[in-house]
């Protein structure tokens, strides 16, 4: 039994605590996390603060032209369809907090 154990503990932490505690999915899941760029992750709170892109843009100091190309990646990288569906996203992997 010591020995199934063991080799239970090996295998799962060669995949990651998460995949340990979650499964696969944290796999992907900590591969969403990890691909987003530190302007991502402040254009994504900033939407979190109901700012819509044009206010972002201003407060940012940049185009919003910038501003939606950022906004198309995360919703690429985050698999989602909409602004509301990103701020969903970021709650569930932990990026965005109350």
């Amino acid at each position: 039994m010591l020995h199934l154990c063991r080799f239970l503990l090996h295998r799962c932490m060669a995949s990651g605590p998460l995949a340990c505690i979650f499964g696969k999915d944290s796999l992907k899941i900590r591969a969403m996390q990890d691909n987003l760029t530190p302007r991502e992750r402040q254009i994504l709170l900033l939407l979190s603060r109901d700012l819509t892109s044009k206010e972002l843009a201003r407060s940012l100091y940049i185009s919003f032209e910038t501003v939606k190309s950022h906004r198309q990646r995360l919703l690429r990288k985050l698999d989602v369809k909409t602004t509301g569906g990103l701020v969903r996203r970021g709650f569930e992997l932990g990026l965005l907090k109350l």
